[in-house]
């Protein structure tokens, strides 16, 4: 056999081999293997859930919440925007970005709506009886998205005999499609040290003397973690 026959014969091989490592165990298999760690988190909410009236983004529940996931389960958690708006409940926020939720592909969404819908003063309103069948809706929804997102309600933020009526709702709908619920009523109820001072610079702007503050907003993402530590540990 000529030199350049055994040449030709190499560089095939050399070639097949390629082809076989990058089709089956190269750059398209690492391209496809699944990142088993990472956690796309998706919040939910109205002022609360934007921070209000954390001194800092990074003392917000939500970013307290995600650091506690990040560093005591070891996902590599990613954060979006959601659906955060201050006044507002189900009807306006939540229900008109269902499909825009379900498309981010979330593996974890927090709930946190009531305390506007509780509010006669508020556009965001809805009486007891709707509150439920859009929260109920809602879950249905999310819990039928192609990620199979776990789902956590949170109740309400201190709205006194309203908060009580509505977080009954909240507690309900999570009993009957079966996910969890983080009661944060021991955070404002009969509590003055997590919410205030008042015109306090936060980066939500000045405080008041109702919104959580800073240990407010940390005891919420404690009772919140509790509840994901357990979901989040049985799918890890």
């Amino acid at each position: 056999m000529s030199s350049k026959a055994i040449v030709t014969i190499i560089l095939c091989v050399l070639i097949a081999s390629s082809f076989l490592l990058y089709k089956y165990g190269g750059v398209e298999a690492l391209e496809n293997e699944p990142d088993t760690k990472r956690l796309i988190y998706i919040p939910i909410g109205d002022s609360l859930a934007e921070g209000w009236h954390a001194t800092t983004k990074d003392k917000s529940y939500i970013s307290i919440l995600s650091q506690f996931i990040q560093k005591g389960l070891g996902y590599n958690v990613i954060t979006k925007n959601g659906v955060r708006v201050a006044g507002a409940g189900l009807k306006d926020a939540a229900m008109p970005n269902i499909s825009k939720i379900i498309m981010e592909h979330p593996d974890l969404i927090t709930i946190e709506f009531g305390t506007n819908d509780s509010n006669r003063n508020k556009k965001a309103y809805v009486p007891p009886e709707e509150f439920k069948m859009l929260l109920w809706h809602l879950v249905e929804r999310l819990q039928q998205a192609p990620s199979n997102p776990k789902i956590i309600l949170v109740t309400t933020w201190n709205r006194g005999q309203d908060s009580l009526k509505y977080d009954h709702i909240i507690k309900a709908v999570a009993e009957e499609r079966d996910i969890a619920v983080a009661n944060i009523q021991n955070v404002w109820m009969n509590r003055t040290d997590t919410c205030g001072p008042d015109k306090l610079v936060t980066y939500n702007g000045l405080s008041d003397n109702w919104h959580p503050n800073d240990k407010g907003h940390q005891e919420i993402a404690e009772i919140i973690f509790e509840q994901a530590k357990k979901l989040l540990k049985e799918q890890n």
